[in-house]
């Protein structure tokens, strides 16, 4: 009986569905109502551009868009025309809405069989034959209605609705549509995306419905107008007369034929890969797997991408084991996880081949609800996971689709609230936790379903060392208490893989390596060469020469002491005194802050009463843990906040009283997403917007812009799409484009987040160039090998208050302060701390190193 079902009423179950639905009713209100174009009968109807919005948005959106053009018309109705023909109005509007995705690509011969937007003439035309096929249906529907009713006479509406629908779909339509439509596909927000195979309506004889909506609309359009012309000429379009009822009668059938057509009609059809699923309630793990995880030769292309991500992955995880994926940026580590719980490829399209099983179930063949109990995934962006209105509810969400009792549903919230320390917050909005408490509520909705097999996308990457601990021992404690359960975790730092059964390095689409933490890790020259970090003591001993590498502080300070290395007093001395030379050669004040308070709302201050001041040609970092007030501080340097008290003074003009346009020529600053800042079609445009905003002359902007592009080395990128580059090269042009307005201060926030290895050096070295040459650099990080190699000075916040500010050899020898802000030192600080000085780098270590 699967031909009974309806999308139209399946879609309600799609979180999209419903979204897109809400989406289309306002866009269509929003223009509809206070654009109103030509008058063609002054008082009653005029040309609307917003019609053009049902056509366009029910081929995208399919049922979504019939539905929501329906109760877009109700709202602007409530605006003015309220009343018994709303009710004409909502039906007719959601036919308006239906005719495109259920006859798109099934008109036989007149069909483009293509995608549904206007990109060629044959699609134009069979946009054409949408547009007067809903325009009709709409037209005959709402007229026939309001004749019902006794408001308006047939011929009145009839021609007039279907004149302005059709001319403001096709004018407008073809254009809104090529704008559109890549954004939609590549959203993965067409209909056929969203919606499960299962849920559409297959249709019991399509060609026939289609025929049918075709006689339904043009003949119920046609009949009405020639009855109500035809017999009764000029005295039909006035109001009172008793001759209705014929055409109410008369057009019925044809009502009654479209809606028929509808029911028997499937969907639209067009060139789009869907995959048949395996109907099955919930897999069932085969007996006879011996792995909990199968992966054999799996390849994978994104849609619009020629690309592979995935290039013949093969990879096996047994049940109980913890593997950590690494790799740089690119290397297909997300793309893989996304294959193991269906995300791939139900809603991430592409070309998948090869197979993945787990626990001998293909997650392809099943829905992804269904792999839910069976892979919990935690994402990158963890933040994207939350959605509920409280801690509980979120936690609950998993579970109760799983339609669990009650009572199991609210032993599940305490048990893994409590497991993740969260217990006590459940009344408390995700938006108002810590990153760190956000992440381990994420972590939290992930148990709450108990999966067998927990895979964690970069759980750490935007939390402090502190927060970085409390995610790894939760998921410690996960392996600890639940015997079987299989971990796969892809992380950057190989500080938190040491633990890990083995170690899979993923190169360009390919499992490059596999193995234990402590053989992978002496590798140095080829993790770094593949844009992995190595533990900083590793590549240390490698640099010396020193054969087995330790991994661990403890093990390197014994192997120091045994053969006999100490650091040079004299080398040590040295740079001490470059460290002075340094600090002498900063210039005048730039920054001055005094009692600067900043609170957000009735909150407690984000930033209490901090002092500080900021020498020309200084690197600064401020470091702390997530929350404490570093971004809020540095958002004050040029103007994006203003003090809730106190006062910052740049170059001697108080920021507060300063256009933040005029600041941002002293100031310059580079968001932690360069997204949030990048908006023009290339590179060189992206660039040239300050300089343009200023005022300055078009061949000083391009002199400007060249200098900027040669300064980050993306001379060869100028005419790119700046979202077609990595994240990196976004990055830099971020820096160009501030650049570019000649900031004497540059401000830099978590620079580092979401490049590999080779990404950091590279933007860092950057930044290094750029102090060299007398900028003012000012980094918000929270990567602190980052902070002690390249930065000369140290401000230490915590709870909004200044804790620490000194030199970044005295800032990083103060393990307390440090624990204090929830930091630790990283691994080179803390084996040269151990042996009685501070050294900053790899390379300060292997320079002062000798024999005794």
């Amino acid at each position: 009986m699967e031909w009974l079902v309806s999308e139209l009423f399946t879609m309600w179950k799609y979180s999209k569905m419903v979204v897109l639905t809400a989406l289309t009713a306002a866009v269509y209100a929003a223009i509809l109502i206070p654009f109103k174009g030509i008058p063609l009968v002054p008082g009653y109807t005029e040309f609307r551009p917003g019609n053009v919005i049902p056509v366009v948005f029910g081929l995208f959106f399919g049922p979504a868009g019939a539905w929501g053009s329906a109760f877009g018309n109700l709202i602007g109705d409530f605006f003015g025309t309220l009343g018994l023909g709303s009710i004409a109005g909502f039906v007719g509007n959601f036919c308006y809405g239906l005719v495109g995705y259920k006859i798109w690509g099934q008109m036989g011969p007149l069909s483009s069989k293509r995608e549904p937007y206007v990109g060629s003439w044959r699609q134009f035309v069979e946009y054409a034959l949408v547009t007067i096929l809903a325009s009709s249906i709409c037209a005959a529907f709402i007229a026939w209605g309001l004749e019902v009713f006794k408001l308006l006479p047939f011929a009145f509406l009839g021609s007039i609705i279907a004149l302005n629908n059709a001319v403001m779909a096709l004018l407008l339509g073809p254009a809104l549509s090529r704008i559109l439509y890549p954004r939609v596909r590549k959203w993965d927000l067409l209909w056929t995306d969203v919606m499960h195979p299962a849920d559409r309506t297959p249709g019991i004889a399509p060609p026939l419905g289609v025929l049918f909506m075709w006689l339904g609309g043009l003949g119920g359009l046609a009949v009405g107008l020639s009855i109500s012309c035809g017999l009764y000429d000029a005295k039909a379009f006035q109001f009172g007369q008793q001759l209705g009822p014929m055409v109410v009668v008369a057009v019925c059938p044809f009502i009654v034929l479209f809606f028929v057509g509808a029911f028997l009609a499937s969907g639209s059809r067009f060139p789009r890969p869907l995959l048949g699923l395996d109907e099955a309630a919930a897999p069932a793990p085969t007996a006879e797997s011996a792995f909990a995880v199968a992966a054999d030769e799996v390849r994978f292309t994104y849609r619009d991408s020629e690309r592979p991500a995935l290039r013949g992955v093969g990879l096996d995880l047994k049940p109980g084991e913890f593997v950590v994926l690494m790799g740089p940026s690119g290397a297909g580590k997300s793309t893989f996880c996304a294959t193991l719980n269906g995300l791939i490829p139900h809603l991430i399209k592409g070309q998948l081949d090869g197979q993945v099983r787990v626990r001998g179930v293909a997650p392809a063949e099943h829905r992804v609800t269904s792999m839910s109990p069976m892979v919990g995934l935690l994402f990158q962006d963890f933040e994207s996971q939350l959605f509920s209105t409280n801690v509980a509810l979120e936690v609950a969400f998993g579970p109760e689709n799983l339609g669990l009792p009650r009572d199991q549903i609210q032993k599940r919230v305490d048990r893994w609230l409590d497991f993740v320390a969260l217990r006590g917050l459940e009344d408390r909005q995700p938006a108002t936790l810590s990153g760190g408490q956000k992440q381990r509520l994420a972590l939290a909705s992930v148990l709450a379903l108990e999966p067998d097999i927990l895979c964690l996308d970069e759980p750490t990457t935007d939390l402090d060392p502190l927060g970085k601990e409390q995610v790894f021992a939760v998921a410690k404690r996960v392996r600890a208490e639940r015997s079987g359960h299989t971990m796969l975790v892809v992380e950057h730092e190989t500080a938190e893989a040491l633990e890990a059964d083995r170690v899979v390095l993923m190169v360009d689409g390919r499992v490059a390596d596999a193995g234990p933490p402590r053989v992978i890790f002496q590798k140095v020259d080829e993790l770094i060469q593949v844009g992995v970090q190595p533990p900083q003591v590793a590549e240390a001993f490698h640099r010396l020469g020193l054969r087995p590498l330790p991994l661990t502080c403890a093990d390197a300070l014994d192997r120091m002491r045994a053969s006999g290395l100490r650091i040079s007093p004299q080398k040590y001395a040295a740079l001490l005194n470059k460290d002075e030379e340094r600090r002498v050669r900063c210039g005048a004040e730039t920054i001055r802050v005094e009692g600067l308070r900043h609170s957000y709302g009735q909150s407690a201050d984000a930033v209490a009463g901090v002092s500080l001041a900021i020498r020309r040609g200084e690197f600064v970092a401020i470091l702390g843990q997530n929350g404490s007030g570093k971004t809020t501080l540095v958002k004050h340097f040029n103007g994006l906040l203003k003090p809730s008290a106190g006062k910052v003074m740049v170059e001697g003009r108080d920021a507060a009283a300063v256009p933040v346009s005029a600041l941002g020529r002293t100031v310059g600053y580079v968001f932690q997403n360069p997204d949030h800042q990048i908006f023009a079609e290339t590179v060189a445009d992206e660039v040239a917007f300050g300089p343009r905003l200023a005022g300055l002359s078009r061949a000083e902007a391009d002199t400007r812009v060249n200098e900027a592009l040669e300064a980050v080395g993306l001379s060869e990128h100028r005419s790119h799409d700046p979202f077609l580059l990595t994240k990196g090269q976004r990055q830099r042009v971020a820096v160009a484009s501030v650049l570019a307005t000649k900031p004497q201060v540059i401000i830099l926030d978590e620079p580092t987040t979401g490049l590999d290895y080779t990404e950091v050096r590279s933007m860092m070295d950057l930044v290094k160039r750029l102090n060299e040459a007398g900028h003012t650099i000012i980094i918000v990080t929270h990567s602190m090998w980052v902070a002690a190699e390249y930065a000369h000075r140290v401000i230490l916040m915590d709870e909004g208050r200044v804790i620490l500010d000194e030199p970044s050899r005295s800032a990083f020898a103060q393990v307390e302060k440090l624990r204090q802000a929830h930091l630790k030192q990283p691994q080179i600080v803390e084996l040269s701390h151990r042996l009685g000085s501070v050294l900053l780098s790899v390379d300060e270590f292997v320079s002062c190193v000798g024999e005794a």
